[in-house]
């Protein structure tokens, strides 16, 4: 070791028992911004350390198992830095062999150094297997913590193993590491490994203990996986409807609307939800804690954006001046708790919206698409940039109303009639189907929001009674059975409910009560 690596092990040393002080003193953890001068030594030392490459590796071990202080966690630090492979299989050894935060830690660092730690991993996973090494007290080494370290790393070399893993641990009974590697495929992103999932979901699904475990964390990895899929997708997908439907029997898993099974995280369009809609419950993604902060990690929500969710495309068949051509329009919606809307536009200057603002709206939208009317009453208008399509800016169209007719092949057009030409766009089924989806989609939200909406409404009721108890009390309502107090008892009573026909489904029929606005459901 030369004279100047001496050197920066001594500093290290040094700060390493200064930060033992001050955790002492301060009875807490050291965490990466707590005393800012201690933190500029660390982060010089560290600095200094990778400048030595693999020449830092040897005199770091000593560090790196010496749990009780800081010295590990710069250790796994400097030999993440390096990233070579002498610096790798020290991280291995340490996520095989540590304890504590080591294991953790060591193996979130092999996942940041990515690809160079696959094999690594792979030949020490197999080997334990092969070879278990025991621990202190005679059990075998737990590989878990390389496991999770190979699953978070993308690589088909990671996936192609950790199938081979699932077949290992099933035909060995070891139920609980194949329980844990099913929950960790949703790391690698890769939806071929679904099929192999559901089988073991048939397998284990009525079994007792840690094998019914088996089929829980695939199931969860399942649904994590299709909702990866269909957020990435071009498809305009919500999941989570079921997970808050006044229709699903989480019990049986089972929709009582449609009187079949139906996973809970479905988005369901002919379903009422119960409460708000949550985009927080799309999906979960686990990330570790900061050193010091847990060893099992912290959980957090990463959902989709449910009021900016992303663009629908189509080809629709456009007859626009006596000329006839097919185009990519990309499709939008928007509702701001104000109005909705829906957009249909092309690059060459060409917008077609459709405006609504309760379920009545989209209900007859939809009704128009799926052929249940013939026309579509609702409002809808085009603009046209004239300048794009002739270059006659002077002629721009904006906010034209139209008309949509289906004809009796069941292809819709949209039509808007001006002076100086025609615009029509046909949609065929396929594209009917997109526009099905999103209206589905937006209609789903207005209920949703309707459960926020009474929040306020209640939350301001309770406001008003509360400042007219307060005026009562004060006296300055006059005297004790004035018309404050009347309205307040009148609020009180029950509703004598006259319920009428509001709307019915395939399965059941609601009815609303005109007096107070209740609404009931009487399945068929």
């Amino acid at each position: 070791m030369s004279e100047t690596l001496s050197e920066i092990m001594s500093a290290l040393g040094d700060l390493i028992d200064e930060i033992k002080n001050w955790e002492l003193e301060h009875d807490d953890y050291f965490y990466p911004d707590s005393d800012e001068k201690l933190v500029a030594r660390r982060e010089d030392l560290r600095e200094r350390l990778v400048a030595c490459g693999d020449a830092a590796i040897e005199p770091l071990e000593e560090c790196l198992y010496n749990t009780e202080t800081h010295a590990h966690i710069i250790a796994v630090d400097v030999l993440g830095e390096i990233g070579s492979p002498a610096a790798i299989q020290r991280l291995v050894d340490a996520v095989e062999l540590g304890h504590n935060r080591l294991p953790l830690y060591a193996a979130r660092t092999l996942a940041e150094i990515g690809a160079g730690s696959v094999q690594p991993l792979i030949e020490r996973i197999t080997d334990q297997l092969d070879n278990p090494v025991l621990d202190e007290e005679g059990g075998e080494a737990d590989i878990t913590n390389m496991v999770d370290a190979l699953s978070r790393i993308v690589d088909p070399r990671s996936f192609d193993f950790m199938v081979k893993l699932l077949d290992r641990f099933e035909n060995a009974g070891r139920f609980e590491d194949l329980a844990h590697l099913c929950s960790r495929f949703h790391d690698q992103h890769n939806p071929e490994i679904i099929p192999r999932l559901r089988a073991l979901v048939d397998e284990y699904d009525d079994c007792d203990g840690s094998s019914n475990q088996v089929a829980v964390d695939a199931r969860d990895t399942i649904r994590c996986l299709e909702v990866d899929q269909a957020i990435a997708s071009d498809d305009w997908i919500i999941y989570g409807c079921c997970n808050i439907c006044r229709d699903y029997d989480h019990a049986k898993g089972w929709c009582q609307a449609f009187e079949e099974y139906t996973p809970f995280d479905h988005f369901c369009p002919e379903c009422e939800p119960i409460e708000e809609f949550c985009c927080d419950v799309c999906h979960l993604q686990r990330v570790l804690s900061a050193p010091g902060g847990g060893d099992s990690g912290d959980i957090t929500m990463n959902g989709c954006n449910i009021d900016s969710m992303p663009p629908v495309y189509a080809n629709l068949k456009c007859h626009l001046a006596q000329e006839e051509f097919s185009d990519r329009f990309k499709i939008t919606a928007n509702y701001d708790h104000v109005g909705g809307l829906i957009v249909i536009t092309n690059d060459h200057g060409i917008k077609f919206c459709f405006w609504y603002d309760t379920l009545d709206d989209l209900d007859m939208l939809r009704d128009f698409f799926r052929g249940k009317r013939s026309h579509f009453p609702g409002e809808m208008r085009f603009f046209i940039n004239c300048g794009k399509l002739f270059g006659k800016p002077d002629l721009d169209i904006d906010g034209k109303s139209g008309k949509a007719v289906r004809n009796d092949r069941g292809v819709v057009t949209a039509v808007c009639e001006c002076d100086q030409f025609g615009v029509e766009l046909a949609f065929d089924q396929e594209a009917i189907d997109v526009l099905v989806a999103i209206i589905d989609t937006q209609r789903f939200l207005l209920l949703c929001d309707s459960y926020t909406r009474m929040d306020e409404f209640y939350e301001d009721k309770d406001n008003i009674i509360s400042a007219i108890r307060s005026l009562k009390e004060s006296g300055e309502l006059g005297e004790p059975g004035g018309s404050a107090e009347k309205s307040e008892i009148e609020e009180s009573q029950p509703c004598d409910h006259e319920f009428k026909l509001l709307k019915t489904h395939k399965k059941y029929t609601v009815y609303r009560c005109t007096i107070c606005g209740e609404t009931k459901k009487e399945f068929n």
